[in-house]
């Protein structure tokens, strides 16, 4: 359950609705992600998962 943008502030779900959309801008930044041209569904979860794994390899290396 992620709060609405407008909910009370000592809920804490305000943080977890922060971290879901940061983490959709960041899966925007691929293409292939954004645009979904794969028909097979396994094939377009692959690529997600690729895209989560580069953005992980770049917040390790960068810290």
């Amino acid at each position: 359950m992620i709060a609405r943008s407008g909910a009370e502030h000592g809920s804490g779900l305000d943080t977890l609705r922060r971290l879901a959309q940061r983490t959709f801008a960041w899966l925007n930044g691929f293409p292939r992600v954004r645009i979904r041209t794969e028909r097979r569904a396994d094939v377009h979860q692959a690529i997600i998962s690729l895209a989560c794994s580069v953005i992980c390899l770049r917040k390790l290396v960068l810290n």
